[in-house]
């Protein structure tokens, strides 16, 4: 560049004496200052055009029934780490979630792991996202694709180096894939959506898993129960203000959850969360770190588990034989249970806290 400088400097002194050609020279050279300005104008728009990703949301509809199972395009799911605390309700995102898992984490408090096996329709908000635990890791290996999430205990840290997941990481280098609000203070004002999760799959190169690998749960024809009896459960976590408790509305045939005694609101839409199926899965719980209050949760293995679903309550067991295999349930018989079509949220309680039932 110096060197140009230089050579302009020593063209421009010479002709400098002469008007006739100082004008021909600074013609030619706006023109050239032009041209140049163009082409890299060109380029930029070009490379911004070659680098601009289009966000291909693919639905999936896997319905299994005692005769056949069909299963149409096959889907990327997504799984996200999503608070609990309470000072931090409402969340985003969960009533568009295809399931929940609930369980305890440190102190008491429960967290959520929210999984989508379609995003038919964009979820403009999810969070707050939280930090990674072992057992969701283990229960995100049933799905496969994506799990976001903002770091995590030191064993689930290890866990991501070695299992296979995709897996973004706010703190650990993804941060483009979320955004922090400022409505709160951080860990709790970290939130993404499902066109940010499209494109950590898109940027991941993720492909949607085979049939055989995301096989999905018996599903049936919707049988409510008319009754005007109230029919409540009630899940004892911890404390009052997890507390867990939903009511059966027969006209909408779905659950509609509290916690900590207040009706348990979506932020993105305002509305009670409503559930179609519930699954109270007993695992074995044990205290693994007493200085941080790390737990570990049983999630292979076999245990007690209720399904409620129609306004009934099914008493069975839950078996899962191997990772990246699915959770079974069975009723006493050992036959299969069929849920509902829609939500399906997985309390995942230890066996010495309270699950109540009744039907005023």
């Amino acid at each position: 560049m110096n060197k140009l400088l230089h050579i302009f400097k020593q063209a421009w002194w010479k002709i400098k004496e002469n008007t006739t050609s100082a004008i021909i020279f600074l013609i030619v050279f706006l023109i050239l200052i032009v041209i140049l300005v163009g082409f890299f104008i060109f380029r930029k728009n070009d490379a911004t055009l070659e680098n601009t990703k289009a966000v291909e949301i693919i639905n999936t509809n896997t319905i299994e029934t005692n005769e056949t199972t069909q299963t149409s395009k096959t889907a990327i799911p997504y799984t996200a780490v999503i608070e609990n605390l309470v000072d931090i309700r409402p969340q985003s995102g969960l009533q568009e979630a295809d399931v929940v898992y609930e369980a305890l984490v440190e102190g008491g408090i429960t967290r959520f792991l929210a999984v989508y096996k379609t995003f038919e329709t964009p979820i403009k908000t999810i969070g707050p996202i939280r930090s990674a635990r072992p057992y969701f890791i283990e229960w995100t290996q049933e799905y496969g694709g994506i799990f976001a999430h903002a770091g995590g205990s030191l064993e689930a840290l290890n866990i991501l180096q070695t299992n296979g997941i995709i897996d973004i990481d706010q703190i650990g280098g993804d941060q483009a894939y979320f955004w922090r609000t400022k409505e709160s203070f951080p860990p709790h004002n970290l939130f993404t959506s499902s066109e940010l999760l499209a494109i950590a799959a898109q940027d991941n190169k993720v492909t949607p898993p085979e049939n055989d690998a995301f096989e999905a749960w018996q599903i049936k024809t919707e049988e409510p129960i008319r009754t005007k009896n109230k029919k409540e459960i009630v899940l004892d976590f911890s404390t009052y203000n997890y507390e867990v408790r939903y009511i059966y509305n027969p006209e909408t045939n779905a659950y509609a959850r509290s916690n900590g005694g207040k009706a348990h609101l979506d932020k993105n839409s305002g509305e009670q969360l409503q559930v179609k199926n519930i699954i109270v899965q007993r695992a074995q719980t044990n205290l693994v770190d007493p200085r941080s209050g790390l737990l570990g949760i049983q999630t292979e293995g076999a245990g007690d588990a209720f399904v409620f679903l129609d306004g009934k309550k099914i008493e069975g067991r839950w078996e899962h034989s191997a990772t990246k295999q699915r959770t079974y349930f069975y009723d006493t018989t050992g036959k299969s249970i069929a849920l509902n079509p829609g939500s399906v949220w997985i309390e995942v309680i230890p066996p010495d806290r309270d699950v109540l039932y009744t039907q005023k």
